[in-house]
């Protein structure tokens, strides 16, 4: 899993750059709007980039721009929705890979 995490993380590197520097604000709200708008824009259906490549661009931000906890973590409720996404579509294919399975074992299938 970390090698997995290491992987993912050099595969966005290019893209989560781009986007700290597009998303440099002095309000961490505002930063947190600016990369979740830039990884999914209408927030509806399917992201343009995945969780990985806003938490990068939310690190580089709270470094470059020196956020302090509670300013981080605001930033990080913002682009929390993401994430939340993320989890609930993994949910539903574990859910589907899990129904299909037990499907196999009963000989439903």
């Amino acid at each position: 899993m970390w090698r997995e995490n290491k992987r993912e993380k050099r595969k966005w590197i290019d893209h989560s750059n781009g986007i700290a520097l597009l998303s440099m604000r002095e309000d961490p709200r505002d930063a947190g709007r600016a990369i979740l708008n830039a990884c999914w824009k209408e927030q509806i259906g399917e992201p343009e980039l995945p969780f990985i490549c806003a938490s990068m661009a939310a690190e580089v931000v709270k470094n470059t721009r020196q956020f302090t906890d509670k300013e981080r973590r605001v930033m990080w409720s913002v682009i929390e929705k993401l994430l939340r996404h993320e989890e609930r579509e993994a949910e539903i294919l574990w859910d589907e890979r899990m129904l299909l399975s037990y499907l196999r074992i009963r000989k439903v299938l």
